[in-house]
């Protein structure tokens, strides 16, 4: 298995030329074939970036900050709003028609004032409520399957 720079290897596949059984074999050896994996060091700096990527807690740690918590409700209820965080937005897509109120008490209406939200339709409330501690945020007015996308930071 002797691996051969390119050049070499052209040299040998000219026209008229009829490569010998060996020639073939080293050249079929000097390439990697697609059913082979690649050694990561085979390939330049590959180790390093790789090396400095984030440690998967640390992405899913990302990921909790930046992508919503998607809840499924069919009844009201009441979300925690955890600690030294904010309430930045709640999505709101309902199966059937919903008229729905948010407050940071029961029954309130200090986040979202009751608004009629009809089926399917695609409702955005962005808010500013921030948590010094864990903190009820109660969603009445839920009386059919809806779909909740909760942003915080």
């Amino acid at each position: 298995m002797a691996i051969q720079n390119i050049n070499t290897l052209k040299s040998w596949f000219k026209r008229g030329f009829k490569p010998l059984q060996q020639q073939f074999y080293d050249w079929m050896d000097s390439y990697w074939h697609k059913d082979e994996q690649l050694p990561i060091s085979s390939v330049s700096g590959l180790e390093n970036i790789l090396n400095t990527l984030p440690s998967q807690g640390a992405i899913t740690a990302l990921l909790a900050v930046f992508l919503p918590e998607l809840i499924n409700a069919s009844a009201d209820l009441v979300y925690t709003l955890k600690a030294n965080s904010r309430l930045q937005s709640v999505i709101i897509i309902p199966s059937a028609d919903v008229t729905i109120k948010i407050g940071t008490s029961a029954g309130g209406e200090d986040v979202m004032l009751e608004t009629l939200i009809q089926a399917n339709e695609t409702f955005i409330l962005d808010c500013a409520v921030y948590a010094m501690t864990d903190k009820p945020i109660y969603i009445s007015g839920v009386s059919a399957p809806t779909q909740l996308l909760i942003y915080k930071r």
